[in-house]
This record gives C-alpha cells, sequence and structure tokens, in this order.
C-alpha cells in the first residue's frame, strides 16, 4: 500500500489525502517517526476545498495514535499544526488534553477539556483525569 500512495503522489494524487493515508498506516505499526513526518506532509499539503476535501478520517487516525501511544512531544507538537488548519476539529482539542496529561500539564490538560465545552461535548473523566495529574498520578 505504502509504495502504491508513493506512486500515486508522484502520478499527481490529491498529497494530503495520501499521505495522511501513510500517517494512519505508520501509526497503526506504531512508526511514530514515519508517522510524525507523514502527518506534518499531510497538513502541508491541505487544501480543503470540494475537489480536496480535509482527509480528517485518516489524520484522525493517525492523530489519537500518536496521542494515546506515541511520544508525548511529537503529538503535543503535530495537534498544534492540526488546529492551525482545523480550529473546529473539537476532538482534537480533547487529544490535546490527554497528551498535556501525559507531558504533566495539567492545567494546560484543564484548558482544553473545558474547550470542549464550547463544542458542546463534555469528557467526563476529564476531571478525575486532571485532579490524578496534579497529583502526580499517572492517567
Amino acid at each position: 500500500a505504502r509504495r502504491l500512495l508513493g506512486r500515486a503522489i508522484t502520478a499527481g494524487a490529491y498529497e494530503a489525502e495520501a499521505r495522511a493515508v501513510l500517517a494512519a498506516l505508520a501509526a497503526r505499526d506504531r512508526r511514530w517517526g514515519e508517522a510524525g513526518v507523514e502527518v506534518r506532509r499531510s497538513l502541508a499539503a491541505v487544501g480543503s476545498t470540494f475537489r480536496h476535501p480535509y482527509p480528517r478520517d485518516w489524520l484522525g487516525e493517525a492523530l489519537t495514535a500518536l496521542s494515546l501511544d506515541g511520544p508525548a512531544p511529537r503529538a503535543d507538537s503535530l495537534l498544534t499544526m492540526a488546529l492551525e488548519t482545523r480550529p473546529g476539529w473539537a476532538s482534537l482539542y480533547e487529544l490535546e488534553g490527554l497528551v498535556a496529561i501525559r507531558l504533566n500539564h495539567c492545567t494546560d490538560a484543564a484548558e482544553r477539556f473545558l474547550t470542549l465545552l464550547d463544542f458542546g461535548m463534555e469528557r467526563p473523566d476529564g476531571p478525575d483525569l486532571v485532579a490524578r495529574c496534579r497529583r502526580g498520578l499517572s492517567p
């Protein structure tokens, strides 16, 4: 699949989506460095038009895996980039909160979980995660 996607990009396929698929495949295999590179490339190529929609599903898969299991500093920087291209993507704030917990940035996590309320969403275990973070307990 990776080889075919590489050839598709060379042939002029919508790069943002192809790179997002490559990121998701790398994340599935826990190849965090490669997943991060492909997420960055995908975000750099995003056009977000009717002809070339934002590759939300594939990016979401890669960013979720990175946020939950990948290197937290890398996930944090990628989520920041993703929010620059799509600030209305509510679940990215949730992922940012979870990464902040992993980084022991408890106040940042609380702010991200509160941001979810602006979208009419709530993370029921958010207060508990922040409280555990403040006590120095792992999530």
